[in-house]
């Protein structure tokens, strides 16, 4: 039997801790469960239950007096996975929530709440209560005693005697019932009062995998007894990211295949995968950390961005689900998300070039969201405005020429003015369009101007520029095309194959009944998505082919085809083609979504065999699981690599400044989870609240920041 023990993190910020908020007690006291929904501003629920039992009819206790609201502070508990204590509202659906809901009280009188026993150890089942009576806690204070009704208890709470602002409940029951507690905003008029706290706790995927998803799975070992710990409290009500700028560092180019141990792995923008706790606005003005990960393959192909899309330096600014990368001739990398085209500059700063980008504070996921469009779209009707699924981009390089007579400008940071406004394509997929999007050549400030430059397509997934000439991969007519890169006209079909396949309403491409493999594979081209051009070389990628292939353009040939890894994860085929800066020029790396390569692309050398670019951690820190990759680029030296979850990746060979990870670094890990540090000052110390870096408070937590990416200053 597994008994709770509580421990406090002394927080560098804090002198005031959650008081009583309890979890275990003898075993005639209670514990807690889930139930139905959140009243309002999140997303509902209906419990995973046995029981029939219905609720007895609301009784009109006395209100009994509630304490003040907590202080702030992070406090650490032990839970029992196997018999965990929910309450009404917070956990619903199994150990693998990527959610937390929002859960506001705004009516009158008195409201009744269900606690339940949860087993998340099995994966997600409810289970019978032990104990005969439970006892309910609000911000520490014992509010009141209810019986046991089947399998489910339940609490009548005066609302009205809930001031406004955030509340704890907590729940006290039968030895070895350890209760998850819950935190509740109390709403008195139509919109909530200007907070200075909000509430942060753990979820159940981070309680049952503490450390997946995270960079420090390589070095955090997190002891059996402890591993089932969550972190809970308040936190400052404010959206003040962490920044650090990119330190300056040279790429130096290479041309063979070497051990993953010659490669350094640099956060281009800091990666917070399966971090929910981003802060958010609900429509009604809580101020809350009850978010939802960058996870769901429908939430990456809706139409309304619920991603972190926001403009800021290094730190503030985020990339989660880039669609397309690519390395500038200036070092700065350009790509598109499926809602926006945007610019990373060499120190980390994020910059939406145009589509949709998120206001900050974010609104919550569970209302709607608060966007603007970036670019000047007045050519087109407005229900068409914004991207949906882009998944490709190039430049017209014969926009990109600068006018080295003219002189600097000076509002430009002294750069010299292109001879012509630069184009880019992208390719809209959800749309059926590829848009034209025109930049001053004179001023960053002036919007792009973003017209419809082809229309009608079928599933247009990718596109690539050359010498006046537009290709674009149309998935749903198993084709690619060659455009006129000034007029739009359809110049010819460079290949195309039979209708084998088709789109899901998933957006996830599939073979015909009774087709299989062989018979795609036997085809010129089935279903294509991603392009690439290198030379005179044109490679397509296909997830229903599960190859990518190169095509002489001189000659119409296709002259290489290589098979890639394809898994149930695997929707697509995104990739990338070696310039001879980054391995062997030719070689393929390509991305599906599928995490098989902990988030990295699986690597094909043009002899077809397999490299393996992931291994031994050096000084950068995200040799883990990054999650289920999305892009890639390579080109100078470097490799980029977006995933679905928020952060940007990038390898590059080691130089000789580049230290191993120190050995206090993986003490230092578990010391900082242990403190609930992971909460107040965010994972790997890329925070959200406005609370500086914490340094100081141990070697090995120093060590652990260093290894991060963080400096001193």
């Amino acid at each position: 039997m597994t008994t709770r023990r509580d421990f406090v993190a002394c927080l560098s910020f804090t002198t005031a801790f959650l008081a009583g908020c309890g979890g275990g007690g003898d075993s005639s006291a209670p514990t807690a469960g889930e139930g139905d929904s959140a009243s309002t501003g999140g997303s509902g629920g209906t419990p995973s239950s046995s029981s029939t039992s219905t609720r007895p009819p609301p009784l009109r206790p006395p209100a009994p007096p509630v304490s003040a609201p907590p202080s702030p502070g992070i406090t650490a508990r032990l839970i029992n996975p196997a018999s965990a204590i929910l309450i009404e509202g917070g956990f619903v659906s199994s150990r693998y929530e990527r959610s937390q809901r929002v859960v506001i009280w705004a009516e009158s009188g008195i409201r009744r709440i269900e606690v339940i026993r949860y087993d998340f150890a099995s994966g997600g089942a409810r289970l019978p209560l032990q104990a005969a009576a439970y006892r309910l806690k609000i911000n520490g204070v014992l509010h009141s005693t209810a019986t046991r009704t089947g399998d489910s208890v339940f609490f009548d709470v005066n609302q009205d005697a809930l001031s406004e602002g955030w509340h704890w409940l907590d729940i006290e029951g039968a030895a070895g019932e350890t209760t998850i507690p819950l935190p509740i905003y109390r709403r008195r008029g139509d919109r909530a009062a200007p907070q200075t706290q909000m509430p942060i706790l753990t979820v159940s995927q981070e309680m049952m995998f503490p450390t997946q998803g995270l960079h420090e799975e390589r070095i955090l070992t997190i002891p059996a007894a402890e591993s089932s710990t969550i972190h809970f409290g308040m936190v400052p009500a404010r959206f003040e990211p962490t920044v650090q700028s990119l330190a300056p560092r040279s790429f130096p180019p290479f041309s063979t295949a070497v051990p993953s141990s010659d490669l350094v792995c640099t956060q281009v923008v800091p990666c917070r995968k399966s971090d929910l706790h981003r802060p958010t606005v609900t429509a009604d003005g809580v101020m809350t950390t009850a978010g939802m990960q960058c996870y769901h393959f429908y939430d990456f192909v809706a139409a309304s961005p619920q991603f972190p899309l926001l403009d800021g330096p290094r730190g503030r600014g985020t990339i989660a689900g880039a669609t397309h990368l690519q390395v500038g001739r200036d070092g700065k990398i350009y790509g598109v998300d499926p809602w926006r085209m945007f610019r990373i500059d060499t120190d980390g700063t994020v910059v939406t070039l145009a589509g949709w980008r998120q206001r900050a504070p974010m609104a919550n996921y569970s209302g709607p969201q608060n966007l603007e469009l970036v670019g000047d779209w007045s050519s087109i009707p407005a229900s068409r405005h914004g991207f949906h699924e882009a998944w490709g981009m190039a430049w017209d390089e014969r926009t990109l020429a600068v006018n080295e007579s003219a002189p600097p400008i000076p509002s430009e940071g002294n750069e010299k003015p292109h001879q012509t406004g630069p184009v880019a394509f992208v390719a809209d997929t959800q749309n059926n369009r590829i848009l034209r999007i025109e930049f001053s050549a004179t001023s960053r400030a002036t919007p792009p101007r973003v017209t419809e430059f082809i229309t009608d397509l079928g599933d247009p997934w990718d596109c690539v520029c050359s010498q006046g000439v537009l290709y674009v991969s149309e998935r749903t007519r198993h084709r690619v095309s060659a455009f006129d890169a000034t007029s739009g006209t359809l110049i010819r079909t460079v290949i195309s194959g039979a209708a084998l396949g088709f789109v899901s309403p998933q957006r996830w491409p599939q073979l015909n009944p009774g087709i299989t493999l062989d018979d795609a594979r036997a085809q010129p081209c089935v279903a294509p998505e991603g392009l690439y051009l290198r030379g005179r070389s044109l490679y397509f990628g296909s997830r229903l082919m599960e190859q990518v292939r190169e095509i002489d353009l001189d000659s119409g040939a296709i002259v290489r085809r290589q098979n890639i890894y394809c898994d149930g994860n695997s929707f697509y085929v995104k990739f990338a083609v070696s310039d001879g800066t980054f391995g062997p020029a030719g070689t393929i790396f390509a991305v599906t979504w599928s995490p098989r390569g902990f988030g990295y692309p699986h690597t094909y050398l043009p002899n077809g065999e397999e490299w393996p670019i992931v291994g031994n951690p050096r000084l950068g820190p995200i040799w883990g699981d990054s999650g289920y990759p999305t892009a890639v680029a390579v080109g100078q030296g470097r490799l980029i690599v977006g995933n679905v979850s928020e952060g940007l990746n990038m390898l590059s060979l080691a130089l000789p400044t580049d230290r191993t990870m120190p050995r206090q670094a993986g003490a230092g890990a578990l010391d900082y989870w242990r403190k609930g540090y992971r909460k107040s000052h965010g994972y790997s110390g890329w925070g959200h609240y406005g609370l500086p870096v914490p340094w100081g408070v141990t070697p090995d937590i120093d060590a652990y920041l260093e290894y991060c990416g963080h400096r001193k200053t």
